[in-house]
């Protein structure tokens, strides 16, 4: 595997177990200075374990993982071993439990409207929170906090958050959450983003936001990108290489376009065509009939919810009866 002059990050032989089981097995791969990497397979495939690798939070069993986030002073990049605080950082659907739990505030979302103590947004964008400062904590923040404001400000207009900054941690939504979650990371200027399956659970719109920062930051160019995802349909037009993944090994790397065509071929040659007809056919037999003494299960009147001047449902009506079954 050769070492180009612009190389940013290289795995050499990576392997990983989880007791008996093999979980990642001879991963080679390398980033090279302009690339914005996808990680693309099927969930189980060994993905977001192999970002955990990257981000040194399990054992390497046998391999090795460099970072090449310094040059000298002929511009060549150095080898090391190991990344600084903030300089590789992970964004998943798991991140939303440790926004809060990060900060010291442990209140359920539904339980706590009322409390005095939930952070603000803005304050959980900020340089004390980044470097986990206690309540208790005097002085400066290693990086200057002007620093912090001028990424925050770039932050929250590039995800389109400055109505969330005044409103409380607890009372977002899933899609500002991880829009939240995205600020914070840019905050702290990191070398190599590592967004995990970052599309989950979002609505439409929510997607496409982060779809196009995601372009942008590309655009940019001032960090390295690793999206990690197993559906087609959400890798950002900004993606310039694939590696998909399969049975706990990179199975092709290339250009994203490349990869994606052998990959679609691929499936539909593994995939039965199905006739209109057919589905017609298929949807009559696996119907079920109602019984005629169907009782109601669940039954919403008029339904609201809000989390304190937010309005997050309004005018719910819902029944779901015995011998039904909802999407």
């Amino acid at each position: 595997m050769g070492l180009g002059k612009n190389i940013k990050l290289a795995v050499t032989g990576l392997h990983h177990r989880f007791g008996r089981h093999k979980v990642l097995q001879g991963v080679e791969l390398t980033m090279q200075a302009g690339e914005c990497l996808v990680l693309f397979g099927d969930n189980g495939s060994g993905k977001s374990t192999l970002a955990k690798a990257l981000l040194r939070t399990i054992p390497i069993h046998r391999g090795e993982i460099s970072y090449f986030f310094d040059s000298t002073g002929d511009g060549k990049p150095t080898s090391r071993s190991y990344f600084e605080q903030g300089e590789v950082v992970r964004i998943s659907p798991s991140s939303h439990r440790t926004l809060i739990r990060g900060s010291g505030y442990h209140q359920s979302r539904w339980n706590s409207i009322g409390s005095l103590n939930q952070p603000l947004v803005s304050e959980i964008l900020s340089g004390r929170n980044i470097e986990q400062f206690t309540w208790f904590h005097v002085g400066p923040t290693r990086t200057d906090e002007t620093v912090y404001q001028q990424r925050r400000d770039e932050a929250v207009q590039l995800l389109g958050i400055e109505y969330l900054l005044d409103r409380k941690v607890t009372h977002l939504s899933n899609g500002e959450t991880r829009k939240v979650l995205i600020a914070q990371a840019l905050m702290q200027g990191p070398k190599l983003l590592i967004l995990d399956d970052p599309f989950s659970g979002l609505d439409n719109q929510t997607r496409q936001t982060i779809k196009t920062a995601v372009d942008e930051l590309f655009a940019q160019g001032e960090m390295r990108i690793l999206l990690i995802t197993a559906r087609m349909d959400e890798i950002p037009d900004g993606i310039t290489h694939v590696l998909r993944v399969a049975d706990c090994e990179i199975s092709e790397m290339g250009p994203r376009q490349k990869i994606l065509d052998h990959g679609l071929l691929a499936h539909l040659d593994d995939q039965s065509l199905v006739t209109g007809d057919d589905l017609k056919l298929n949807l009559a037999a696996s119907g079920s009939e109602i019984p005629p003494n169907r009782r109601i299960l669940v039954e919403m009147k008029d339904v609201r919810v809000t989390y304190g001047d937010v309005q997050v449902l309004q005018n719910i009506n819902w029944q779901m009866n015995s011998g039904e079954n909802w999407a």
